[in-house]
């Protein structure tokens, strides 16, 4: 989600991921995707989505889709990600992992159910590393 030029997801690929969604709402932002997958030779490995975040989390969440990373790069001003992730939490295998890429100054609010593995700071910039907790995991299992 917010993939940008879509380098994280590039870079998954190319060590080793089979698959990438990407998504943007930004016009621009989608034709730089484009771009870049076709002159890597990523296209065929990616799906590339020109909409906002909840529109594209909506149609994966219908297409049961599964992921065991996602790379979220919202805009730094954007750090209550609760809503976020409560909606990529179907999505999310239960060893997936979630790293968001914000502020290095700043927090992000994940919500419940996800415990705050580890975090890198350079600079300006800093990720953050989430996981479902294991009483989410837990539940999940019950219902």
């Amino acid at each position: 989600m917010f993939a940008g030029s879509g380098a994280l997801s590039f870079e998954a690929i190319s060590r080793g991921a089979s698959y990438a969604v990407l998504c943007d709402h930004d016009r621009d932002a989608h034709m730089t995707e484009k771009k870049n997958a076709e002159k890597l030779g990523f296209f065929e490995k990616t799906d590339i989505l020109l909409c906002d975040w909840k529109t594209a989390l909506s149609k994966l969440n219908l297409q049961k889709e599964k992921f065991d990373l996602v790379f979220l790069d919202p805009p730094y001003r954007m750090i209550d990600l609760r809503e976020v992730f409560l909606q990529i939490e179907p999505l999310l295998d239960n060893e997936g992992v979630i790293i968001v890429e914000h502020e290095a100054k700043k927090m992000i609010i994940p919500g419940s159910g996800y415990i705050h593995k580890d975090e890198r700071k350079w600079g300006y910039c800093g990720i953050s590393i989430f996981m479902k907790s294991t009483d989410a995991i837990n539940m999940e299992g019950k219902s």
